[in-house]
């Protein structure tokens, strides 16, 4: 017992030493001058702010304005509906890929049907419905295509990054942008929602913008084609939304 009570002391006095130390670090930085920096940065339009420690649980962002508008032109059923919000909990951070969140792997038909508990032929039915209606995407092997007719092996398939984004919306996986900029099924479809991807040529990553921002930046990339200048418009060839086996 004794022993317990001298071993629980040294570790309170091991916290309080952390703690101490703690202290005269922060006693060490000048915060008036952080403070003063900080304001000048705010007026060029840049922030400093105290670093935080990171929240590792899994989080999809989910673009209300746009489902809200797919609502009310009942673009999407039920059951398109119902399938779409369960696997969009499977997405990928910063990729959107559906994957098993145990294995990392992408998932195929089978184990996504096995994940919603319904049966298999059901699920790709809604599937492929989702992938013509542009709420998913999927990459194809064009080699495969014109080898066999048909694609052999498994397709990643993605959630459409307008809708739903397991990541920063101001920092879009770069290919994925591209893959929803080349293959917007939604656009094409006469679905005008609030926030677009875009995508400029040589960047690191797109980012979700206003309609309004999206049309001015489209016009000005019209307009540059159509002059001849560099054109920073994705131009990337669609895959298109193939029927998922």
């Amino acid at each position: 017992m004794k022993e317990g009570k001298i071993s629980l002391k040294r570790a309170f006095n091991k916290a309080e030493e952390k703690a101490k130390e703690r202290d005269n670090a922060t006693r060490t930085i000048n915060v008036r001058g952080i403070t003063t920096e900080a304001e000048k940065a705010q007026k060029l339009g840049y922030g400093i702010y105290k670093l935080r420690k990171i929240n590792a649980a899994p989080f999809v962002q989910s673009n209300a304005n746009n489902l809200q508008f797919l609502i009310s032109t009942g673009y999407l059923t039920d059951p398109e509906w119902n399938v779409s919000s369960k696997i969009q909990t499977l997405c990928e951070l910063n990729t959107n890929a559906i994957i098993d969140p145990q294995t990392k792997q992408f998932m195929n038909v089978s184990e996504i049907a096995q994940f919603l508990k319904r049966d298999r032929v059901a699920v790709g039915k809604l599937l492929n419905a989702l992938l013509r209606k542009g709420v998913l995407y999927e990459i194809v092997n064009s080699q495969e295509i014109r080898e066999h007719g048909r694609p052999v092996t498994e397709r990643p398939l993605y959630m459409n990054p307008e809708l739903y984004y397991a990541g920063n919306r101001n920092q879009v996986n770069a290919i994925l942008s591209k893959i929803c900029i080349s293959s917007d099924f939604l656009e094409k479809k006469g679905i005008k929602l609030s926030w677009k991807i875009w995508y400029e040529s040589g960047e690191k990553f797109g980012k979700l913008i206003t309609r309004h921002t999206y049309l001015k930046y489209l016009k000005k990339a019209k307009d540059a084609k159509r002059k001849g200048t560099p054109l920073n418009l994705v131009q990337t060839k669609s895959a298109g939304a193939k029927g998922q086996k």
